[in-house]
């Protein structure tokens, strides 16, 4: 098990502990000169206290007779057959939506729902009595309905009920916790590892051997052909970026696994996928508007729909023509990224001037004034213009082929031409090495020439500049 089970937060000069229960947060003070591990100690038996007086406050009738039945339930696994175990099973669900619904349900010894009884003639009832009777009664039938159209079959005892603790300290509830801390995390990928690993394992689990397994496992989906190298890895590395937050961030894991860094997966390197130049003249010709601006930005300046989509607007120089900038991707992460300065083409820097919107943090959007391309919101879903207008300029011309291949041209034709470095600069890749770094380091006109040179192959030379 893990050490700690509260999050230590230091701000400054404030420290304390962090607990997260029944989705409120409860934090400890840890005094002056104390310890972290005695601070611990102490919080600890407070937040046990804490807990017993939220419990205590908190757990309904309907919640303490759901416990007692799912008891119940167990000692009757047996009698499945004579039909207790299912008539106890319906109960603790009747029980479970009437909570939900707020409605007060009186269940007998059997587990079955008591009837309302009419009070006798003489004995007086009181209103909020009366009116709390009509209410079961108006509700005993819609209930035991919406039950059986929910519920076909009872569910067993031990997923009748879990504990609010155990649940908070799940796979699930982390990776939940993991991903509202951290907007990059890709949900999808890293929801493969939670359905592999079942998402209410204890952490504390995750050992070398539980970490092996994982990676045998995606290795396997990778032999069989089932996911690419390139697939398979970027889903065990989001699993690996997790488990690192888990024992770095969320201090539940006392140690890493030891195999954590060792184990990889190994990508197949691929040629690059690029098109020859007359398939690019093709797609300059058949292409108009935006379309036309999105296919002329990556060929020109190696830029992604993201990367338009973050363009701002003093990252362009506007009387020049120029846009310097690092790639959105890589900027955030090492200051090694090289910031890299395009001359536009006319035809480009006309065309962004002519779809530019008035706004001060970005350049372009969509015709219904939306971004052109999303990372992806809590629900994991991504929407992407520039890839949907290039889908539809590849069924206009009856061809087929990836968007990101149009900046593996350019770089590929540089690469050819010129040198690798100057190919990694068009990219606006991170320099591998010292000379790289040095050598990118030069003027912010290095790109001019190869660029002007990559006009002529696309059959862009002789235009006359803008305005």
């Amino acid at each position: 098990m893990s050490k700690y089970r509260m999050q230590w937060v230091v701000s400054g000069n404030r420290r304390r502990w962090r607990k997260q229960y029944r989705k409120k947060v409860y934090h400890f003070e840890a005094r002056k000169g104390e310890s972290k591990a005695v601070s611990y100690a102490r919080c600890w038996k407070l937040w046990e206290a804490k807990k017993v007086a939220i419990d205590a406050a908190e757990v309904s009738q309907h919640q303490q007779m759901i416990k007692v039945f799912s008891g119940l339930l167990a000692g009757r696994a047996s009698e499945q057959a004579t039909g207790t175990y299912a008539e106890i099973a319906e109960t603790i669900r009747l029980l479970q939506v009437a909570e939900a619904k707020g409605i007060s349900l009186p269940i007998d010894a059997d587990g079955q729902v008591v009837p309302p009884e009419e009070p006798a003639p003489t004995a007086p009832v009181a209103a909020t009595v009366r009116a709390a009777r009509e209410k079961l009664q108006r509700y005993h039938d819609e209930l035991r309905d919406a039950l059986r159209a929910a519920v076909r079959d009872p569910a067993p005892p031990w997923q009748a009920a879990k504990d609010s603790l155990e649940v908070e300290t799940s796979i699930l509830a982390l990776a939940t916790r993991y991903a509202e801390v951290d907007p990059t995390v890709n949900k999808h990928r890293l929801k493969v590892f939670k359905d592999w690993a079942d998402p209410t394992v204890d952490p504390a689990t995750l050992n070398g051997d539980f970490w092996r397994s994982w990676h045998t496992f995606v290795l396997s989906k990778i032999e069989t052909g089932d996911w690419s190298s390139a697939y398979g890895k970027t889903i065990f590395n989001a699993a690996k970026a997790f488990v690192s937050w888990l024992y770095s961030e969320a201090e539940v894991l006392e140690k890493e696994p030891r195999n954590l860094r060792k184990l990889t997966i190994k990508t197949v390197a691929k040629a690059a996928k690029v098109y020859t130049r007359k398939r690019i003249k093709q797609y300059l010709e058949a292409a108009e508007g935006r379309t036309r601006l999105y296919l002329l930005l990556t060929l020109n300046t190696a830029m992604t729909a993201i990367d338009m989509a973050d363009l701002q607007p003093d990252e362009v120089i506007w009387k020049t023509g120029r846009i310097i900038r690092r790639r959105s991707k890589t900027r955030s992460k090492t200051v090694n990224v090289p910031t890299v300065s395009y001359q536009l083409w006319p035809e480009t820097f006309r065309l962004l001037r002519e779809f530019r919107v008035d706004r001060d943090d970005v350049v372009l959007l969509t015709e219904r004034g939306t971004p052109i391309c999303t990372r992806g919101g809590q629900s994991g879903g991504r929407s992407d213009s520039v890839r949907l207008s290039f889908r539809r300029l590849n069924k206009k011309l009856g061809t087929a082929g990836a968007f990101l291949s149009l900046k593996k041209t350019s770089a590929s034709l540089i690469d050819a031409e010129f040198d690798h470095h100057t190919a990694q600069l068009f990219l606006g890749h991170s320099p591998g090495t010292v000379a790289d770094r040095n050598y990118i380091r030069g003027s912010d006109t290095r790109l001019d020439k190869p660029l002007a040179w990559l006009a002529e192959q696309y059959g862009l030379a002789g235009q006359t500049a803008p305005e």
